[in-house]
């Protein structure tokens, strides 16, 4: 009886020993897992962050208005220059019957400002062309030397304007004690001064060679040339209307 009795002494021990180890494993187990106290008490006392909501994707920004465009220059003013206007030239080149020929260059220049509605349009010096339509030495018909020219551009700037103008037609015809002196011509038609004709000064009865419509006869001793220098001053007629940008 005393050895059934120490046989279960013996499995109440064992029995005993493996509940009291159990016991211990899952509360260590169970010690692990929950966080200690005082971490716990720290994690109450601090309050909790709410999550930041994420940025939203901020608007493109607008692109900077386009720059305003300059606003254009403005439009040059234009001017007529009426059918009739007298462009008074001087020479920059001397002309003669004896050296020159049909069609040769005329080179002037404006002898002073051209005013429309007191405007300068065409300042004192702008340079201008012609043509000579027409040249005879002195002996080639009938002993006669005669001259046409006429004026065909006008520059101002860097801008060149065609003209029409009127013809002027100096001839050289002999007669026995007569001077230069003007014979013929239409309305407006000038006379020579200052001009060489054959070696001799013009007779002094006008300012210019005049612009006007229809010729200019100058009587000059016989078979002599018409000769003009230098600086020698005419005057044209416009047969049309200019239109001019003024700068």
């Amino acid at each position: 009886m005393s050895k059934s009795l120490f046989i279960l002494s013996t499995i109440l021990l064992c029995s005993l020993f493996a509940c009291g180890v159990q016991e211990t494993q899952e509360g260590a187990q169970q010690q692990a897992e929950e966080p200690p106290a005082d971490q716990l008490e720290s994690e109450a006392k601090t309050p909790a962050t709410a999550p930041q909501p994420q940025l939203e994707a901020s608007a493109p920004t607008a692109a900077p208005a386009a720059a305003l465009e300059p606003a254009p220059p403005p439009q040059p003013a234009t001017v007529i220059v009426p059918e009739g206007t007298v462009l008074e030239v001087r020479l920059a080149e001397p002309l003669s019957t004896k050296t020159n020929k049909n069609g040769d260059e005329v080179v002037a220049l404006l002898d002073k400002d051209l005013i429309v509605d007191g405007k300068i349009v065409f300042p004192e010096g702008s340079k201008t062309y012609g043509t000579l339509l027409a040249v005879k030495a002195s002996g080639r018909v009938e002993g006669l030397a005669e001259m046409t020219l006429t004026l065909t551009e006008i520059h101002l700037g860097q801008d060149i304007y065609q003209v029409g103008t009127s013809a002027i037609t100096i001839q050289a015809e002999g007669t026995k004690g007569d001077d230069a002196k003007v014979i013929g011509g239409a309305t407006g038609v000038g006379a020579l001064v200052g001009g060489i004709i054959g070696g001799k000064k013009g007779a002094a009865i006008g300012a210019a060679v005049g612009g006007g419509a229809g010729t200019a006869r100058v009587l000059t001793s016989t078979g002599q040339e018409v000769e003009f220098e230098s600086e020698h001053k005419f005057s044209f007629n416009l047969s049309r209307e200019i239109e001019v940008k003024l700068p």
